[in-house]
């Protein structure tokens, strides 16, 4: 992820710069300092996207290129991570990683 995510409300949104050619996005992640790690697969993020979930959660735009963490107002100020996973038809795995976010 080569951008920063933009922040809004109970969100905060990113696009994920150059992914890796021959691998499929699979599995995004928020890894707090403290606390429960969330974990969304991409078909998940797609519904989340399409009809919305129950935060905390990841969804994904319908055109596939925006991606945001929903979070509920009890998780402000917390830091962390978001991870997300690549891989390829053999398994093989590729994973980026943008940390020192703090949920605003």
């Amino acid at each position: 992820m080569d951008n920063a995510p933009g922040r809004t409300g109970n969100l905060f949104t990113f696009t994920i710069q150059n992914p890796p050619t021959g691998y499929r996005l699979v599995e995004l992640e928020w890894l707090p300092s403290q606390g429960s790690t969330v974990v969304n697969t991409v078909p998940q993020a797609i519904t989340n996207g399409s009809s919305g979930g129950i935060p905390p959660e990841f969804s994904i735009s319908p055109d596939g290129r925006t991606y945001s963490f929903v979070y509920p107002s009890s998780l402000h100020g917390q830091t962390g991570s978001v991870r997300v996973i690549y891989q390829e038809t053999s398994g093989a795995a590729m994973i980026g990683n943008l940390s020192g976010v703090r949920l605003p």
